[in-house]
């Protein structure tokens, strides 16, 4: 099963919505009741949705951070993303999860079924993720490595006064 958690109301180029054409499209007419559309949840739904997903997959084609795949780590979620934008620097790939080349189906369902059929390693880069966040992502690192960043352009501005 497939639970979309989002936005779903963003119109595409052709004036509808990914939804929309999903629903409307009968190729799509054999999966269509194992795919459920949730659109913008509050907070504890979403989380709720975070610890019940076996695997958490946002192919964006661009992300400037990767917020989201932070939250997946939360979770202790193997997740799978694009390679642009932050994605790259958020997930590690082959360790927490892993990355498709943007807009490209086939790589993508390679991803997803890589970690459909192994369930351990899934778990595996689920829990690494969980580290991961813990040592780079967690509030406390964050500020510290904005202290750092911070500190280093002071010393830098002083020295080069």
């Amino acid at each position: 099963h497939i639970d979309i958690v989002g936005n779903d109301a963003i119109p595409g180029t052709d004036g509808t919505t990914p939804r929309a054409r999903f629903e409307s499209d009968p190729a799509h007419a054999a999966i269509r009741a194992r795919v459920a559309f949730h659109g913008q949840v509050p907070q504890p739904a979403l989380r709720g949705f975070y610890r019940a997903c076996d695997m958490f997959v946002a192919p964006s084609r661009f992300e400037s951070f990767g917020l989201i795949f932070v939250e997946a780590m939360m979770f202790a979620r193997a997740a799978i993303g694009c390679r642009a934008g932050g994605m790259p620097e958020v997930i590690a790939e082959g360790e927490t999860g892993l990355l498709a080349e943007p807009g490209d189906p086939v790589s993508l369902s390679a991803c997803i079924s890589r970690l459909l059929d192994d369930p351990a390693l899934r778990a595996r880069m689920g829990q690494a993720g969980r580290t991961r966040y813990e040592h780079r992502f967690a509030p406390r690192p964050m500020a510290e490595a904005v202290l750092a960043m911070l500190d280093a352009a002071n010393h830098t501005r002083a020295s080069a006064a």
